[in-house]
């Protein structure tokens, strides 16, 4: 259910082009998703403590040096990058990976 809360936050950020993704969105969105009904789904998604922080410190990254958007693409590696187990596994979200990585 994790990887599905993610993946409505990730469509709700990405432009209506699917080329990129809203930063800011992206990261209010992911900051609710570490304190949300059912616990840290940022890190039940991808599965430790280490990689939410390092996802959520990318984000932060890109909003300080100004980036609005990144591109999809972008956004893609940072998730296979913490997320290198799931790829495939998990419904819906190795699919949306892939789609942005084309």
């Amino acid at each position: 259910m994790a990887g599905n809360d993610f993946r409505k936050v990730l469509i709700k950020n990405t432009s209506a082009d699917g080329q990129s993704v809203n930063v800011d969105g992206m990261l209010k969105a992911s900051k609710a998703l570490r304190f949300a009904k059912y616990g840290d789904r940022l890190e039940q998604f991808l599965g430790s403590k280490e990689a939410a922080d390092g996802f959520m410190s990318d984000l932060q990254q890109a909003q300080e040096l100004g980036a609005r958007a990144l591109k999809a693409q972008n956004i893609a590696k940072m998730v296979i990058r913490y997320l290198p187990h799931a790829i495939g596994t998990i419904g819906g979200v190795g699919a949306a990976a892939y789609e942005l990585t084309k």
